[in-house]
């Protein structure tokens, strides 16, 4: 989940800690739900995805945006490649 996450603006490590600590953490609820023998792997994988995604959301939503990071970095050397 942590590769394809991009927000320069946050710490940098938060993004995989909490990809990690989310991803434990649904891991673990989502083993806890079946009571059926060999559902307990797959609800796990289920669980760990969406508390992943979710966890990574929150710290979208909780990190301030700024100006800069609106584009990347390679977008805004092109734009002021192009001007000069």
């Amino acid at each position: 989940m942590h590769t394809g996450w991009f927000r320069s603006t946050a710490p940098r490590g938060v993004g995989a800690l909490t990809a990690t600590a989310c991803a434990a953490a649904g891991a673990w609820l989502g083993y806890q739900v079946p009571h059926a023998p060999g559902f307990g792997a797959v609800t796990a994988i289920i669980g760990a995805t969406l508390a992943a995604n979710l966890g990574l959301i929150a710290v979208d939503i909780a990190t301030p945006v700024t100006r800069d990071a609106t584009a990347p970095g390679s977008a805004r050397a092109e734009t002021a490649a192009s001007r000069a």
